[in-house]
């Protein structure tokens, strides 16, 4: 900017001097300067060569100062405009010397004004001003550069390296976590652990099954795991993955995820909140088993099947919907869930497994769907405010102690599909007065009704041709 402003006081000189009365001068000899006298100006032309060397050897010598230039430029410019004056001065003519201001692009994109000085054949001190113009622009894009590349350097310190030997992605350190841990879990599949508790599974592919809870990766950092994300890319966790990770509380399952293995999350005794994958076809065997402190979980449409003991001694969940696809439940999966109050079974279900409810002790109602077609034994056992049940035509056995113990049981429909009653499948249900046995029944086994204290009547199909000892016992 400063070089623009020497070039408009330099323009106002020649335009003083134009208007002013000059001597006409002559070019015979480059480097003199004379008068139509024949005079040399040689003390002027000596300045302005002597300014040009100066310039030349700041530039053949690479080091270019712009405060120097600056001043050097407008030294010349001072001793230019005195050696015409004193030229005008000594002349008797009245013609001017007028310069030529052209304007000229370079590329397209630069404008330069090229002033027409006196000396000889136009290369005067001007020309080396424009040389330091354009040195001063190749200064400033090598400035430019050399930005451009420290800030290049800030950006690659930025980026940190994993103990894996996987970079992450450039971040705000400032706001970045802190790593505590991280490893492979295999070629495509990483684990880190964070300051603040969290666990994340990321890359693509399985997490492979483990054979016991203390040979997973993360084994020595399970007292440090407060919350669990698996990333989307993994499409199956292995057996065993966070068995015991006591101090775990919420989940969340990537889609990509559609199927995991047995004793998930066995003993995760603080976990309360959990977001399965949408994609997932199975809740295996004992995957939320004594989780204590869950008390509700969302089951994704996707599941098919519910494995043995899923959730076995969650002893705080209150309330659970099956899906509509699922058509069995494997033995004991809600087994002593003492704070079940509610189940909603779906229609298409065709087998609940042994001791499904067992010991639901707060369970008061279970609606049991028209397409179930067997049950296992025990499956209400130990229901104390379990008040009604109606059984599915479809079900043609009422297995042994499938409703004992459960004391606040009043009503109980029995379809006529039904031909056998178990052993002690009414044991104990203190408060049923009445019962009407279906005609199909042809033999009433051992300890059937014992301990039915408020029976006041029971009816005895003529089919029936055997009873068993104790089957009424303590009516």
């Amino acid at each position: 900017m400063k070089l623009k402003q020497v070039l408009a006081v330099m323009l106002s000189s020649v335009m003083v001097l134009s208007a002013a009365p000059t001597e006409v001068f002559a070019f015979d000899d480059p480097g003199v300067l004379t008068d139509s006298s024949g005079g040399i100006a040689d003390g002027e032309a000596g300045q302005l060569e002597a300014g040009n060397a100066s310039a030349a050897s700041a530039e053949a010598d690479g080091n270019f100062d712009e405060g120097a230039a600056q001043e050097d430029i407008a030294e010349r410019t001072s001793d230019v405009s005195m050696a015409q004056g004193d030229t005008a001065d000594a002349a008797s003519g009245g013609n001017a010397v007028q310069g030529d201001i052209s304007e000229a692009a370079s590329d397209g994109n630069a404008e330069q004004n090229n002033i027409a000085d006196v000396a000889p054949d136009g290369s005067s001190g001007q020309n080396d001003i424009s040389d330091e113009i354009s040195n001063e622009e190749e200064l400033q894009q090598d400035m430019q550069g050399g930005d451009s590349l420290e800030k290049e350097e800030t950006d690659a310190a930025a980026i940190d390296v994993f103990s894996d030997g996987e970079s992450a992605d450039s971040v705000d350190t400032q706001t970045a976590k802190s790593v505590t841990a991280s490893g492979a879990v295999n070629d495509n599949v990483t684990w880190t652990l964070y300051e603040d508790g969290e666990l994340v599974i990321s890359g693509n592919g399985l997490v492979p099954p483990y054979y016991s809870e203390t040979s997973v990766p993360w084994n020595s950092y399970k007292s440090q795991i407060t919350s669990l994300t698996v990333e989307d890319g993994i499409t199956y966790i292995g057996d065993y993955a966070f068995f015991g990770c006591g101090i775990l509380e919420n989940v969340t399952i990537a889609d990509s995820v559609v199927e995991v293995g047995r004793k998930l999350f066995e003993e995760c005794t603080s976990l309360e909140h959990v977001t399965l994958s949408k994609n997932l076809k199975a809740i295996p065997e004992c995957m939320f088993t004594k989780c204590v402190s869950l008390t509700s979980i969302d089951l994704p449409d996707s599941i098919i099947t519910i494995g043995e003991q899923a959730f076995a001694y969650c002893t705080k969940l209150q309330s659970v919907k099956i899906p509509d696809k699922v058509a069995t439940m494997d033995w004991g999966v809600f087994w002593e869930c003492s704070g079940l109050t509610s189940v909603t079974l779906p229609e298409g279900l065709a087998s609940i497994g042994n001791g499904e409810f067992e010991n639901c002790e707060n369970l008061t109602e279970v609606v049991l769907p028209e397409s179930l077609s067997s049950m296992g034994t025990n499956v209400f056992y130990g229901c104390k405010k379990l008040t009604k049940v109606n059984i599915p035509e479809k079900i043609y056995t009422i297995p042994g102690y499938t409703f004992e113990d459960c004391i606040s049981l009043e009503s109980v429909n029995i379809p006529n599909t039904v031909t056998r009653i178990g052993e002690r499948a009414f044991w104990g249900c203190k408060k049923i007065s009445e019962l009407v046995l279906p005609e199909n029944i042809t033999n009433i086994e051992q300890y059937t009704f014992y301990g039915c204290i408020s029976l006041r009547s029971v009816n005895i199909p003529n089919n029936v041709r055997n009873i068993d000892q104790y089957a009424f016992y303590q009516c």
